[in-house]
């Protein structure tokens, strides 16, 4: 069993996480990028990683010292090693290669065909420049058949994406620092060779491949066995996110109380009008734990009619995001309805929902999804709904609230309004809403300052999130 550690808090499987995670993958909005500690492979009986293990053999081609190679940096040592005794950078290239055919007959590595089997992933993008991704996607989807897109960017083969690519039903593999071939310095073998690369991919210039940083912008990034004190990150926290961010750190452990894989996780992610930052360490395990969630049926839960209609609103309308939600216990609901008609005659887009819905594990999740895209939850609170046998504000659905709202593009997310004299110091609500800023609109007629302020703070949050 393995459980994720956030804070000072343990959480079996993070189920929250895990259900958004896998709503993301199933609405095609993730692309994984693939690091070189997922390559794990059988070589000579022995279970190893493949860039190591190809420095090595580099090392004995090239006559140069393969002891003490620093981790995660092997084949960078090797290349400067050598480098530092000869200028002819095309023997570093020709033994790759030699060392690559050499090596051509390993099996795929196990996590690569689990990433392939996920058919809800289109675009890959991996740092390496070995063939192992494009083998996987061909031998899980095409029988073989080399099918899989594949596309490189490099100095001297500077492709991008094609436009019409989303409408292509094959898979494609982008490759950030080249793809191995004849041609030297068409891959990245050194650190000047990273910096190269990187400079390609932020230049301004015509052959700069922008359909690629376009869709990394507007998608989410799942970064699988790359390390966090890279280029990498910087390169897609920098140039693929704006606004404000949020981060988080989770440790995928074993039962035992230890990392279970070497490799990192980094999960770039839209939220509001900025993004969520989530990292941990694990990759193995959580590419295990991914595949298992994708591929294990969902119960069904009976669908409520009043929430079905709070759902359909936002999914068919046409609703932007960054609608205010109006939240409300039954006692309320005159007052409610006051607010909310007040805010639609201003133009305010509203999401009228009852806080008595009694949600099943499927509604809460899709619940936090219509959440986590209002620019404003605007609970309507009074002294009767407080005094009530069951309390007006459900834990669970809180949780689900604040969760989905770490993240705030600006301002204030959670906005309670009273509707009668009750304290901000009442028991039973969250500690979250009593530190909010409060609105009195007795009996539910609100000034026009309210309104002109809910007003604000939905343009500010819709000029502030992503297109």
């Amino acid at each position: 069993m393995t459980t994720w550690r956030r804070g000072r808090f343990v959480i079996a499987h993070s189920e929250r996480f895990w259900e958004q995670l896998i709503q993301l993958v199933e609405e095609e909005s993730v692309i994984p990028v693939v690091g070189q500690d997922l390559l794990f492979v059988e070589h000579e009986g022995e279970r190893r990683l493949l860039y190591p293990l190809i420095a090595e053999r580099l090392a004995d081609h090239l006559a140069v010292s393969a002891r003490d190679l620093p981790r995660g940096e092997e084949l960078f040592e090797v290349a400067r090693r050598y480098l530092v005794g000869s200028n002819d950078v095309s023997d570093l290239y020709h033994g790759l290669r030699v060392v690559l055919r050499e090596l051509e007959g390993l099996a795929v590595p196990e996590p690569l065909l689990k990433l392939a089997r996920i058919t809800s992933f289109k675009l890959y993008v991996t740092t390496t420049f070995d063939f192992l991704i494009e083998r996987a996607l061909n031998q899980e989807r095409f029988d073989g058949q080399r099918q899989t897109l594949v596309f490189t960017h490099a100095p001297t083969d500077k492709q991008d994406l094609p436009r019409e690519l989303d409408r292509v039903r094959r898979p494609a593999v982008f490759h950030l620092l080249g793809r191995l071939s004849a041609t030297p310095q068409s891959y990245a073998v050194t650190r000047d060779d990273i910096a190269e690369f990187v400079r390609l991919l932020q230049s301004k210039d015509e052959d700069a491949p922008n359909l690629l940083l376009d869709k990394l912008k507007r998608s989410n990034l799942l970064v699988l066995g790359s390390h966090f004190d890279d280029w990498l990150t910087n390169f897609f926290v920098r140039h693929t996110r704006s606004g404000r961010r949020l981060e988080a750190e989770l440790d995928l452990v074993s039962a035992r109380g230890h990392n279970t894989g070497r490799g990192d996780v980094l999960l770039l992610q839209h939220f509001g009008g900025g993004a969520k930052i989530i990292r941990a360490t694990g990759a193995l395990d959580f590419i295990d734990e991914l595949y298992r969630r994708v591929h294990d049926p969902r119960p069904v839960v009976e669908e409520s009619d009043t929430l079905t209609s709070i759902l359909e609103l936002v999914s068919s309308s046409g609703m932007q995001s960054g609608a205010v939600f109006v939240s409300y216990a039954e006692a309320d609901r005159d007052a409610a309805a006051s607010i909310r008609d007040a805010l639609d005659r201003a133009g305010v887009d509203v999401i009228f929902g009852n806080d008595d819905l009694d949600l099943g594990g499927k509604w809460e999740r899709k619940l936090r999804n219509v959440i986590g895209s209002c620019a404003l939850f605007v609970p309507v609170l009074s002294r009767r709904a407080s005094t009530a046998r069951r309390f007006f504000f459900r834990p669970d659905w809180v949780e689900a609230i604040l969760e989905a709202k770490e993240l705030v593009p600006s301002g204030p997310f959670i906005f309670p309004v009273a509707v009668d004299d009750v304290g901000t110091s009442i028991d039973v609500l969250p500690n979250d809403f009593g530190a909010s800023v409060w609105e009195s609109v007795p009996h539910g007629a609100p000034s026009s300052e309210f309104v002109d302020k809910v007003v604000k703070f939905q343009r500010s949050y819709r000029s502030a999130s992503p297109a």
